[in-house]
């Protein structure tokens, strides 16, 4: 692969920041945003996961396949190309496409008369957030000089916990209005009958949800769209710098296939995810079934405060990390580590623990030290 000076080409000023503090700002939060809603489409499932399963008569298994292994197989495939064309075509485009994707796509959930439909409906949402975070991670870089952006994407990965926060405190109350209230709303709007149209069972509170958090992402797309600028590739870079040219897919696969220490990171990310997503999924239906809690009790008590304890973890492991990297260059992997490690014993007697604070303390312990590791993740390889 061959190399080139960051001065050159569409990098006219490497090693510094782009643009007014002022602006960067409003970046990063417009990009912290968009990854706050990709998570709050993302999990609203696991929020209404109960109703869902009565309505459908799912099973365990085919709530945990509709949970799981689509979406990740076809959000990590179509990372990929999406990647290779944010290196080479604008960024900012291609995730305001991507928004407009998953969001129709969640609101499209909403409107599922079977298990297949759904299904269908989770694979496009994958798709389309498959669109969100490469582009992103790489606007990133090119607005902050690499002394800051570890904090930058801290605060961006704060998105994660912050969109299961809303999730669980927009999608819980709204899952739990009465079938009379959401067909007033459809009847107000000229298509009161549309529940009768599509074969609805009962329960209309769950399909509101996915209809009224998924159609303002489309709104979301068109302001970053027309208010975000494509920075200069590289132009963030310290001056000098070697910056790698546009590499094909083998080259990229030769490189990384020499690289273990890649592929020890991603192995450990994936078993994060499994161990976050695996309980999230099934966290809320074993307490609505077990303590009889509605979708709506469930996410004010426990998945907001949960996913904002999260979201503080999110920030501390981030700072944590660009506080300590100096003295300690090995920080961005023990930090995480260390994290980790505590959430495993708190998680699991969280689990044999009655409904409460002190369930609710312990269980936020654990997820705070679990995702300590997302403000340091983008920076260890």
């Amino acid at each position: 692969m061959a190399v080139a000076p960051s001065t050159a080409g569409d990098a006219p000023a490497g090693g510094q920041n782009y643009g007014t503090k002022q602006y960067r700002g409003y970046v990063l939060l417009s990009l912290t945003l968009v990854y706050t809603l990709n998570f709050i489409d993302r999990n609203l499932l696991g929020v209404v996961a109960q109703p869902i399963i009565a309505e459908f008569g799912l099973t365990d298994t085919e709530y945990g396949f509709l949970n799981g292994p689509p979406f990740a197989l076809f959000y990590a495939l179509m990372g990929i190309p999406i990647a290779i064309a944010a290196d080479r075509y604008n960024r900012v485009v291609i995730m305001a496409l991507c928004i407009a994707v998953w969001s129709l796509m969640t609101a499209l959930c909403g409107f599922a008369s079977s298990f297949v439909f759904l299904l269908i409906a989770r694979i496009g949402v994958a798709i389309g957030e498959a669109g969100g975070t490469p582009p992103s991670n790489s606007i990133i870089a090119d607005y902050f000089k690499p002394k800051s952006r570890a904090n930058a994407l801290g605060i961006f990965a704060m998105g994660v916990t912050l969109g299961g926060a809303l999730a669980n405190a927009f999608g819980g109350p709204i899952a739990g209005l009465t079938d009379e209230t959401v067909v007033g709303f459809f009847a107000s709007v000229g298509v009161g009958d549309i529940h009768e149209q599509l074969g609805w069972g009962q329960n209309f509170g769950w399909r509101f949800a996915f209809i009224a958090l998924g159609l303002p992402g489309l709104v979301i797309a068109l302001i970053l769209l027309f208010t975000v600028k494509e920075p200069p590739r590289g132009y963030s870079d310290p001056p000098g710098v070697q910056r790698v040219q546009k590499a094909s897919i083998t080259e990229t696969l030769k490189e990384l296939g020499s690289k273990p220490t890649f592929w020890t990171m991603s192995l450990g990310a994936a078993l994060v995810a499994l161990v976050g997503y695996g309980l999230f999924g099934f966290q809320a239906p074993m307490m609505q079934r077990l303590h009889g809690m509605s979708p709506g009790t469930f996410a004010l008590q426990y998945g907001v405060p949960l996913s904002l304890v999260s979201a503080f973890g999110t920030f501390a492991g981030g700072y944590l990390t660009e506080s300590l990297t100096q003295r300690s260059p090995t920080a961005v992997a023990w930090i995480p580590a260390v994290g980790l490690f505590a959430a495993i014993p708190l998680y699991i007697l969280g689990f044999y623990m009655e409904p409460g604070t002190l369930q609710l303390i312990v269980w936020g312990l654990g997820a705070m030290c679990h995702y300590a590791y997302l403000g340091a993740q983008y920076t260890i390889g």
